[in-house]
């Protein structure tokens, strides 16, 4: 019942972005606006479709032109929900698109894929530190990627991993990479991620100050996501 009503509270939301498109698509900035978050809200079968439709060209965001950054975009969220002939379209469009930044949206639209092998792949490129062949900006980009919400599954199998190792990271990497790898730190909204943090917590000598700021920050913001899922859940 709780799955079939927040699936019912997407597609609202869904709903709500598109009209709100339409209401502005007179108006450029307002409308781009508008499509941006409807790229970011769209995860129902119907929504996919229809951004694979404008990637396409076979329908229209009014208002708005669908440049490349918003192909990149709309790849990557088709992707992050595997829909249909998704993987296939990061090739093709970086065969028109093999601009730096079109080299980034690949890599977004790649690691954010829910795939296990694909994600443990990126986890080791990312663990290994920049290389000439993948630099820090394209790593960044990886791992802002790698476990977005709704992917928590993919998140809580390699989390005592990247807690375990976090030390010999921060060890060796420099403090640039790794106030970005500090956003890594897994917080999964359980009690067992909870567990695993405050654990976490206790063991924290010889890491940086950064990383020991992230890891009580996603302990306190685990605590709270734990409590509000406790009190939604009852009130169902």
């Amino acid at each position: 019942m709780a799955s079939n009503a927040l699936g019912t509270a997407g597609r609202k939301l869904e709903d709500m972005v598109w009209a709100g498109l339409l209401a502005h698509s007179g108006k450029r900035d307002e409308a781009r606006t508008w499509f941006d978050t409807y790229v970011e809200v769209a995860n129902s079968d119907a929504a996919l479709a229809k951004l694979r439709a404008i990637l396409d060209g076979k329908e229209k965001a009014d208002g708005v032109e669908i440049d490349q950054e918003f192909r990149w975009n709309i790849i990557a969220q088709l992707n992050r929900y595997d829909a249909p002939g998704s993987e296939a379209l990061i090739a093709a469009e970086l065969a028109k698109d093999n601009s730096e930044n079109g080299q980034l949206g690949a890599i977004a639209a790649a690691a954010v894929r829910p795939d296990a092998k694909v994600k443990a792949d990126w986890l080791a490129k990312i663990q290994a530190l920049p290389t000439d062949a993948l630099p820090y900006s394209k790593l960044r980009v990886a791992m802002a990627s790698l476990y977005p919400t709704g992917q928590e599954s993919f998140d809580e199998a390699t989390a005592a991993q990247r807690l375990e190792s976090m030390a010999k990271i921060d060890a060796t990497a420099d403090r640039v990479f790794m106030r970005t790898y500090g956003s890594m730190v897994p917080a999964t909204c359980t009690p067992a991620s909870v567990s695993r943090l405050e654990q976490a917590q206790k063991t924290m000598e010889g890491l940086s100050e950064g990383v020991r700021r992230d890891i009580i920050s996603s302990l306190e913001s685990d605590r709270r996501c734990v409590a509000t899922r406790v009190k939604f859940e009852g009130s169902l």
